[in-house]
């Protein structure tokens, strides 16, 4: 329909932008106006002493809504982004189709959230698919977060199965980050198959635009505004 356009050299002044108005072009007409908000997690950048080993990350000490709430408040090298790419998986069960082959695709779920986070593309008839789909999210604390990984046999307008699955906490992920064969999870649900994966973490720089006053929310609130007396 047309392309609304933002320059993100602004963020650099100011990480939060927010109820942004931006115009819908198509060929020089406008085509309606879009409206949203801008958030910008800056990574931090990690360097190497002068004695040639890696800079350590900040940490934090315990929070006052940990100690009142018994809540868990993550360090600033717990928040960041995540990058998981989906390389490919292997031997996958064909038990469920017909045909014995498979239309594969990967969904990537954080938490209990019910939405996929990430699908990748669907490959036809294949029992080992190559996908090399790559994302990005972020994550407000590393040492909880879990992720579910489901490999699913597209048939179309048919219920999709769930070929196998695995779940697993992002720490145990980034801990087999450049071991040799580590790459390689088995998948459960299922009589066989293996998918690889890798992950990448970038910690947020936390210090920078006041990106630190981020509060892990703890309740939820009901207001109710029963009436009014004496309004003028």
């Amino acid at each position: 329909m047309g392309t609304a356009s933002f320059g993100l050299d602004v963020l650099e002044q100011d990480a939060t932008q927010e109820d942004i108005l931006c115009p819908i072009l198509k060929d020089g007409k406008n085509r309606g106006e879009l409206r949203f908000d801008v958030n910008f997690y800056p990574v931090i950048s990690l360097s190497n002493t002068s004695e040639g080993a890696v800079q350590k990350l900040p940490e934090t000490s315990t929070s006052l809504n940990m100690v009142l709430f018994g809540h868990h408040s993550p360090s600033p090298a717990d928040v960041g982004i995540v990058r998981l790419v989906l390389h490919q998986a292997k031997d996958l069960d064909s038990t469920k189709s017909m045909s014995g082959d498979l239309n594969p695709l990967v969904k990537v779920y954080l938490g209990n959230n019910p939405a996929p986070t990430h699908t990748s593309k669907c490959l036809k008839h294949t029992n080992n698919p190559v996908w090399e789909s790559a994302t990005e999210f972020l994550c407000t604390d590393k040492k909880t977060s879990v992720i579910t990984i489901k490999v699913i046999d597209d048939r179309d307008f048919l219920k999709d199965p769930v070929v196998g699955y695995m779940s697993v906490r992002l720490s145990d992920l980034l801990r087999a980050k450049g071991h040799a064969g580590k790459d390689w999870w088995p998948l459960s649900g299922c009589k066989s198959g293996r998918i690889r994966l890798s992950t990448e973490w970038k910690p947020l720089e936390l210090s920078l635009h006041g990106v630190d006053q981020y509060v892990p929310p703890i309740g939820v609130v009901r207001l109710l505004l029963k009436k009014a007396t004496d309004v003028k």
